[in-house]
């Protein structure tokens, strides 16, 4: 969870807690007009949030893992194009230069042009009958090719969720940061900084000790 984020969630869980004490809540609710949408106004988000945080780490986690399982995808089709290309050379390079140029690729290149150079490959190599490239080879390139793309594929959809995720986090924190606000201006008017009985109660809903509640 993002830090400017978790302090504000952190905020509002205190102010919460202290809301939801039976007699502060009695004397806001007689005295100030706050209702209950005005708890739940802040209550709902917080929860939200507790489910969300957890979501998000997980998509963190799963980003990761992902990414790691896309490298290692990448990494294997890379090594079975190299092996074609290997028997390409063998095969052309003192024959045919010209049609040798086929099988040179680039193995650092974006996803839809390495997809396209590893079909290509594999579709001509099926064609040359290059040495000790057998249907199987070709067959384990081609499944090569489909799990880079599947990896991919999980792989996008992932940091996709992840983004939104944290775009809600973000509206809930604004959400929290509003609903504290009025629970805490309520509470400044409830329990004035000039009697020194109610220190303790301020304290509780977050509010300064000397000085107004000017929101935050």
């Amino acid at each position: 969870m993002p830090a400017d984020l978790q302090k504000e969630y952190g905020t509002g869980r205190k102010v919460g807690k202290a809301l939801q004490k039976t007699l502060y809540y009695a004397a806001l609710q007689a005295h100030r007009g706050i209702t209950p949408q005005d708890v739940a106004a802040l209550l709902a988000p917080l929860a939200r949030v507790d489910t969300l945080g957890a979501d998000a780490a997980e998509d963190t986690i799963n980003k990761l893992g992902h990414t790691l399982t896309e490298a290692q995808a990448r990494e294997n089709l890379g090594t079975a194009l190299k092996e074609t290309m290997g028997a390409a050379s063998q095969k052309y390079r003192y024959t045919d230069k010209v049609h040798l140029r086929l099988y040179r690729i680039k193995l650092k290149c974006g996803r839809e042009d390495l997809l396209t150079y590893a079909n290509n490959m594999i579709v001509q190599a099926g064609k040359d009958g290059l040495p000790a490239t057998t249907l199987e080879k070709l067959l384990a390139a081609a499944q090569a090719r489909q799990s880079f793309m599947d990896a991919d594929d999980t792989q996008l959809e992932v940091i996709g969720k992840g983004k939104m995720d944290h775009g809600l986090l973000r509206q809930l924190k604004q959400q929290i940061h509003a609903a504290r606000g009025v629970i805490q201006y309520a509470a400044d008017t409830e329990w004035p900084r000039q009697d020194p009985a109610n220190a303790g109660v301020r304290e509780e809903f977050l509010l300064p000790a000397k000085s107004r509640f000017k929101g935050y």
